[in-house]
């Protein structure tokens, strides 16, 4: 392991031990995303709403760009999409 603090998987009972042995699908989920996984303890679960905020951010402005570009200010565009809403 890179870290000191990772560890490194140790089946508990006989019954994991054995299939450790024959098929090691455990040891390679513990390494891959359990706590063996080689990860900077400062990097925490608030980052994916970090991500996920920034990733919201970038659609809401991408959208907002595209919607005025499409836009016509004029009160006949105003009136006619306020007439042919989806509301019924």
């Amino acid at each position: 392991m890179s870290f000191a603090w990772a560890k490194e998987y140790e089946p508990k009972s006989a019954f994991t031990k054995w299939i450790d042995e024959k098929l090691p699908v455990p040891r390679l989920v513990y390494n891959a995303v359990g706590a063996g996984y080689p990860v900077p303890r400062n990097l925490n679960y608030m980052w994916n709403f970090g991500v996920l905020a920034g990733f919201c951010l970038m659609l809401q402005i991408i959208t907002a760009s595209f919607w005025r570009c499409s836009m016509n200010p004029t009160p006949q565009w105003r009136s006619h999409r306020s007439n042919t809403s989806c509301a019924t």
